[in-house]
């Protein structure tokens, strides 16, 4: 019996599935760009929404060790081809307030 996985990726597009580009292989063996990203709290609505306006780009999320600090740290993943623009962004925005890189990776 098939997973749904493999249902999904039998309907959709060649090119796109959840957001990742799709090169003939399976989802297993798909790399994803990693990154952990830290900025100050009062910033972090103004980041998600940066995030958000790029639909599709990456996917993100606050860690919980962060939650009660004066800086939220922020884990974002998304396909290796959307890195450049993914870290694009953050460069534009480590103009506008700081943003350290805790970590950068390929998984």
């Amino acid at each position: 019996m098939p997973s749904l996985i493999n249902i999904l990726v039998e309907l959709a597009p060649k090119s796109m599935i959840f957001g990742f580009v799709y090169k003939e292989s399976t989802l297993s063996e798909q790399n994803i760009f990693h990154l952990i990203v830290r900025l100050p709290k009062e910033e972090a609505a103004f980041f998600y929404f940066q995030l958000e306006a790029n639909e599709g780009l990456c996917f993100y999320s606050t860690l919980e060790s962060s939650l009660k600090e004066a800086f939220r740290d922020i884990d974002i993943k998304s396909s290796p081809e959307f890195a450049p623009e993914v870290k694009r962004i953050i460069a534009k925005l480590q103009e506008k307030f700081p943003i350290e890189i805790l970590v950068e990776e390929n998984l």
